[in-house]
């Protein structure tokens, strides 16, 4: 029988009376969350949308596109200043994860089966943020009316062997109906910025301004003016960046991201101190090495050692091999020198991606993200899972042969 669910939010569910039931939805959690993701960077490779004219135009093309299950159209409404980066590691990501066995080979990034969402009533009311970026340049959508009906059938989702094996037969299918307004609907708006005339939806506003709004501080009194000013190298753009994060420059950070996608923290930079208001420790940063690699982005400066002291007295050392050890005075902190990590930081496969832009160097968060978590999935194999998940009752049966897998083998789709 299906779970049906009335609330404003999606509140943990009860706590389950044996361990398979909790398994079972972390699984299915996980694989819907892939699933989800692989979908919306597909629909970043979408070129030719109709043009948005207002801010709640394009809040209603994403919602009718949803519900229609046309992804093309969905992330055709994201700000292309953040989407443009995604595009390249979408099929890498995805034949990762179904050689992991976490998703079965018919899964496609066009179409998700065994999950569907259904708007209904919805009604918006729009605020412009005139003091981040100008007149008419930045707005917030905020529900004030409506409901969205979400349905998972877990027997429909294409899992892949391994998650498959955690659900089992435990789990029933879910039909919750969320209420997209409410007391705290005003705390979680949807951002927009105005492009030349169209409209899309921004992340980076959108997660910067529920932030301010939980926070209760109040927009600046005028846009911000920081100056991009990049470095002369990718390695010069690293090191400042960590120079600058250690001395809680957030004026010299945001001027060391690339101009096309700094448009967020510039416009937020006056209201970084009185978020952050004194609770990250002073750091010092040394014993810095660095490698550089191209990648198709730009190129990928790895951290191959360094040493971080902060002022509560913990630190952390990154040795050349890989093995970060962290020290904190009173606390017990966890062996992070045997596993995936080492193997992701020894191999120079994370990192920062730079890209140079009119003869400055400068660093790509977007470019960054994508390429770690692409590297980071990549680099996964049945051994690091058996690590990972080891203590859960019978992983032995659901991953044959992990116990085999030596540490920087090859790993199925990282090539």
């Amino acid at each position: 029988m299906a779970e049906i669910v009335t609330d404003a939010y999606l509140p943990p569910a009860p706590p389950p009376r044996r361990r398979t039931p909790l398994i079972a939805g972390v699984a299915i959690a996980a694989v819907a969350a892939l699933v989800a993701s692989g979908v919306g960077l597909a629909a970043l490779a979408a070129q030719d949308s109709p043009p948005a004219s207002s801010p709640e135009a394009t809040v209603r093309a994403v919602l009718d596109a949803t519900q229609r299950g046309d992804v093309t159209a969905v992330l055709a409404n994201v700000d292309p200043s953040e989407s443009g980066a995604l595009r390249s590691s979408a099929d890498s990501v995805l034949g990762a994860v179904k050689q992991l066995g976490l998703l079965d080979q018919s899964a496609s990034l066009s179409q998700v089966s065994g999950a569907t969402i259904t708007f209904d009533g919805q009604k918006m009311t729009t605020e412009y943020l005139d003091q981040l970026e100008g007149p008419n340049k930045v707005a917030a959508v905020t529900f004030t009316a409506g409901t969205a009906r979400v349905k998972v059938d877990p027997s429909a989702l294409p899992l892949g062997s391994l998650a498959k094996g955690l659900v089992g037969q435990g789990t029933n299918p879910v039909d919750r109906t969320i209420q997209l307004a409410g007391t705290d609907a005003a705390k979680r708006p949807i951002v927009t910025v105005n492009r030349n005339g169209t409209w899309y939806v921004s992340l980076s506003y959108t997660a910067a301004e529920i932030l301010r709004r939980k926070a209760g501080i109040a927009l600046p009194a005028a846009p911000a003016t920081a100056a991009a000013v990049g470095a002369t190298s990718p390695d010069a753009v690293v090191q400042d960046l960590l120079d600058a994060t250690a001395k809680g420059d957030t004026a010299k950070v945001t001027g060391l991201i690339a101009p096309d996608e700094a448009g967020a923290l510039r416009a937020y930079l006056p209201l970084l101190g009185q978020l952050d208001a004194g609770k990250t420790p002073a750091a010092s940063i040394s014993r810095v090495k660095l490698a550089d690699a191209p990648v198709s982005e730009g190129t990928l400066v790895t951290v191959t050692s360094l040493h971080v002291t902060l002022g509560n007295g913990a630190t952390a050392d990154l040795a050349p091999g890989g093995c970060l050890t962290i020290t904190d005075p009173g606390h017990q902190t966890p062996d992070l020198c045997n596993g995936p990590l080492t193997g992701l930081l020894s191999g120079g496969k994370v990192g920062f991606v730079t890209v140079n832009k009119g003869g400055q160097w400068y660093l790509s968060p977007s470019a960054t993200l994508t390429h770690d978590v692409s590297a980071a999935v990549s680099g996964l194999n049945l051994g690091d899972l058996a690590k990972g998940l080891g203590g859960l009752p019978g992983l032995k049966d659901l991953l044959p042969g992990a116990g085999t897998s030596k540490p920087g083998a090859a790993t199925p789709g990282s090539g």
